[in-house]
């Protein structure tokens, strides 16, 4: 039996446009497909050079970043929090240097002495013997802070006091926000949570590093929603308000440190509606 070859011009045309029509289609497809495949490899390389730059630039946010990897993909019941949180501390060294940059420009005013200091001057729960602890002079921030609980009463203000348990005189290194048991308390600044921990006179406590200079305090909490080491952004919760360690009820023991020095949280707190009791 002989075979016939059909070639293109002895087509009828309407056999011809549905044939011009399929290799159209099958172009398009392949078109998407590059462009898809370029898109992909492009996503891929930004990955990869944003990991590299995190672990030259930011190692201690790398290294916390790898931790939380490794410990969710030992996990197998993943959640979509799981990896929204991943992601979110992958991301977080870019908005975490640039906030430090800006709390870094012009943080205070005033010549304060680079060291630690003796916390062994604390007496009275969470006063200080002396003003060895504090600053007292004015500051500025240049990073806008975010109240550490939405609303409240100030019921003790930074500065010279009778201890309201202890009755004993000495200085108040922070300021005192009393509201509900378990409100919310927020970071006032993205960074890294430094310490979490629990003592007579605070109770549950959190310390943030915010820079170098930088670090926010909050005392007396209830319970405490974040660990050693993990990256935030400024605004989210970090624990709910109580009343452990020394405290005559609800409140949050709020402070501001540059340098090692408490200064007047109130400062930058300027403007918001807190209830004065």
């Amino acid at each position: 039996m002989q075979n016939y070859v059909f070639k293109e011009e002895f087509l009828e045309p309407e056999m011809r446009d549905v044939t011009q029509n399929e290799m159209n289609k099958k172009e398009g497809r392949a078109e998407a497909l590059v462009r898809i495949l370029s898109i992909n490899a492009l996503l891929f390389f930004f990955v990869l050079i944003s990991i590299l730059l995190v672990k030259f630039t930011a190692p201690k946010t790398f290294e916390s970043i790898k931790s939380g990897f490794m410990e969710a993909t030992q996990k197998t019941d993943i959640t979509k929090n799981d990896i929204v949180n991943f992601f979110k501390n992958f991301s977080e060294f870019i908005l975490k240097e640039k906030d430090n940059n800006n709390v870094n420009s012009g943080s205070i005013s005033s010549d304060i002495p680079q060291k630690e200091t003796d916390l062994s001057v604390y007496m009275g729960g969470e006063d200080a013997a002396n003003t060895l602890l504090v600053n007292q002079s004015h500051y500025v921030l240049t990073s806008k802070l975010t109240p550490p609980v939405k609303e409240g009463a100030i019921t003790s203000k930074f500065g010279p006091r009778i201890h309201p348990i202890t009755k004993k005189e000495g200085f108040h290194t922070g300021l005192d926000i009393a509201n509900k048991l378990n409100t919310q308390v927020f970071a006032a600044f993205s960074g890294m949570v430094l310490e979490v921990g629990q003592n007579e006179a605070y109770g549950n406590y959190i310390i943030l590093k915010h820079s170098d200079n930088l670090k926010t305090f909050y005392g007396h909490l209830n319970s405490v929603k974040v660990k050693k080491g993990m990256n935030l952004r400024k605004g989210e919760v970090i624990g709910y308000m109580g009343s452990t360690g020394y405290s005559t009820g609800p409140h949050l023991h709020f402070e501001i440190r540059i340098n090692d020095l408490r200064v007047n949280p109130e400062i930058s707190l300027k403007g918001t509606d807190f209830v004065e009791l």
